[in-house]
């Protein structure tokens, strides 16, 4: 997380079965969950004299605003597999569970590297991530062309993220040991060492996102945008877009 980053959270419960639907209460297990969630989420998005505690989102979850709020690990399972969109497998590989019961967080990892380690035609998934790239610089790159945004310009951080869950995607059915690993640092060096990569690529991109995530956090504690002149970051911005080509090669 950096400064002034939103909270991206997915809830899941272990499978109920029916007998065990209702509660003391007399709230089936569905209501009594989601009035959980909500009375959490709204402790985490309190107002303060210093702003808002948290801004989170819980859209990530399967389906999206239209799902359940709380989706069981079978549903999670059965989303993955059948009908869940590139950029969700991508958000996968940076999936990470934070606290909950302990056999569920056994499941949920599970469920997580059995989905990750599925193997994908190499061609496909390429384009199909940087379809979902040029998305991405349609809605959110800069319309200026005397800014840079660190993140969501061509030659930013996302590039970086986009190449890295590309090649989890892409490998972890023959290197299992890639979904050890949810951060882009770890995931680079990861990579260098299993020789998908050279230590110069893992090494050149791991120095860039140091160096841009600095600035954002300077710039976020500003309460400014993250965005610099054009004229900055110039060579490092042609390395990315090399490497780009090499690994997505669009």
């Amino acid at each position: 997380m950096g400064y002034g980053s939103d909270l991206d959270l997915v809830f899941m419960c272990k499978n109920i079965s029916p007998e065990h639907q209702s509660c003391s209460q007399g709230l089936d297990a569905t209501t009594k969950n989601t009035l959980l969630i909500q009375r959490l989420t709204h402790m985490l998005t309190l107002q303060t004299v210093s702003g808002r505690l948290y801004e989170v989102d819980t859209r990530l979850r399967p389906d999206g605003a239209a799902g359940a709020i709380v989706p069981s690990i079978e549903q999670m399972q059965i989303y993955y597999q059948q009908r869940a969109w590139m950029w969700e497998l991508q958000a996968l590989v940076r999936a990470r569970c934070i606290v909950g019961d302990s056999e569920l967080k056994q499941q949920f990892n599970q469920m997580r590297e059995n989905i990750l380690c599925q193997q994908r035609e190499i061609v496909t998934l390429q384009k199909q991530v940087d379809e979902m790239r040029i998305k991405m610089l349609v809605q959110k790159s800069s319309r200026d062309e005397k800014i840079f945004h660190l993140k969501h310009d061509r030659g930013g951080i996302t590039d970086i993220e986009f190449m890295v869950q590309y090649m989890v995607l892409a490998h972890a059915h023959k290197h299992k040991s890639l979904c050890a690993y949810t951060d882009n640092i770890q995931l680079l060096g990861c990579l260098s060492d299993l020789e998908i990569i050279t230590t110069d690529m893992a090494q050149q991109l791991s120095e860039i996102y140091r160096e841009y995530r600095q600035t954002m956090h300077a710039k976020a504690l500003h309460a400014v945008e993250a965005e610099v002149s054009s004229e900055e970051y110039i060579p490092e911005r042609e390395i990315i877009r090399k490497y780009w080509q090499q690994v997505i090669g669009s």
